[in-house]
């Protein structure tokens, strides 16, 4: 079972606690993840950053602190040309030497200072804890370039072939989309019009945000052979959706009301078979120590549904424009496919997640009382 998380747009506006959650929330019941770049990006930004070479260090600093730069080295023109041309001297002036090494010393304290300040903000919302299970074996990046998604000189892949699906982008079939519920219901415009065909919770978790990266590693390796028998029953339902099998969509009223829902329909498989299916995984995650300790820490109350649910791919794609996940050049490149008007009455498997109290989402390392911390003593996470 496979699933897929689309984050890579410069002014997405999924909250950014609820992305790291969902994140989490797909490694904990997948077998393999895949997932573009905005969040990937953010679990790796220091370890990135540290190792970019000098110039391009000096690059992302103007860049990002343009005003502070400015004021305490000049222009980023002024500063690249005095390295660009240092290095192509021979037998440079020993007072330039001198001069470089200095400010080579200086600039590395602001810039440690500011790659912490960013790791700090970003630790606030769960993105470093995901580094050491975001693996090669269990997750697969998709290098979408945000400030220009069509872009599809390696290593980056063009936005729209992921939202058409494409064989290339996606050689074992379409994954299980993952899409954040609370911006369907807390947006009025997402109406009857454009909502899943429907939606079913089958699992739910606590704040997983608050784990460590060591304790989201040992959670996840305790927890996987537990998920065998409900990744299998996912992975059927979201196959015949895939196939083009029947949904309750397709009856109409006076159908459901003589014949009754059909057996071979979409959503009485995932109610017969998917939830049941759940059972014995919630129990386990319900009763592991590192679970079970997210509910002993003061004032945590948020909690993340997870559900399964059908939706037209047209309403998939609406979605992620009302987002701004799908920039116009991209949607340009969709519509004017020639697969496009066959693409859009397709459906499509996706995992909602209902987070409640989001803002809650976000981690408050200090908050942990001595219980979860006589939990993490007690494991041993090496």
């Amino acid at each position: 079972m496979t699933s897929f998380i689309y984050t890579a747009a410069p002014h997405n506006s999924i909250n950014m606690a609820s992305d790291a959650a969902a994140i989490k929330v797909a490694l904990l019941l997948s077998d393999k993840l895949v997932v573009t770049s905005n969040a990937v990006n953010h679990t790796f930004m220091v370890a990135n950053l540290f190792n970019m070479p000098f110039e391009a260090q000096l690059d992302f600093y103007f860049q990002k602190y343009p005003t502070e730069a400015a004021n305490g080295f000049g222009s980023a023109e002024e500063v690249l040309g005095m390295f660009k041309a240092f290095k192509k001297m021979k037998h440079p002036p020993t007072k330039m030497i001198v001069l470089v090494k200095k400010f080579k010393a200086t600039f590395k304290d602001l810039f440690e200072d500011s790659v912490k300040e960013m790791d700090n903000h970003m630790s606030k919302f769960g993105f470093p804890q995901l580094g050491r299970v975001l693996i090669p074996a269990k997750a697969r990046h998709l290098e979408v370039w945000v400030e220009n998604p069509e872009d599809g000189k390696p290593p980056f892949v063009p936005a729209s072939k992921i939202f058409r699906f494409d064989s290339e982008i996606f050689p074992e079939g379409i994954p299980l989309w993952v899409m954040h519920f609370e911006a369907f219901v807390k947006n009025q415009w997402w109406n009857s019009r454009h909502k899943p065909i429907y939606l079913e919770k089958i699992f739910s978790f606590d704040n997983l945000n608050l784990l460590t990266a060591e304790e989201l590693f040992v959670a996840n390796q305790n927890l996987e052979p537990t998920m065998k028998q409900l990744r299998e029953q996912i992975d059927l339902w979201r196959q015949r959706i895939a196939d083009g099998q029947p949904s309750e969509v397709n009856q109409n009223f006076l159908q459901k009301i003589l014949n009754g829902p059909p057996s071979n329909d979409n959503h009485q498989f995932l109610l017969k078979n998917v939830v049941p299916a759940a059972a014995q995984p919630q129990q386990a995650t319900n009763e592991n120590p590192i679970m079970a300790a997210l509910k002993k820490i003061e004032g945590q109350t948020g909690t993340i549904n997870v559900m399964l649910g059908e939706i037209y791919v047209a309403d998939l794609w609406a979605f992620y424009r009302q987002h701004h996940s799908i920039e116009d050049n991209t949607w340009e490149a969709i519509t004017s496919h020639s697969q496009y008007a066959e693409l859009s009455k397709q459906k499509i498997a996706i995992m909602a997640l209902e987070i409640t109290k989001a803002d809650e989402l976000v981690s408050k390392p200090n908050a942990a009382t001595e219980e979860v911390v006589s939990v993490r003593k007690s494991l041993d996470i090496d």
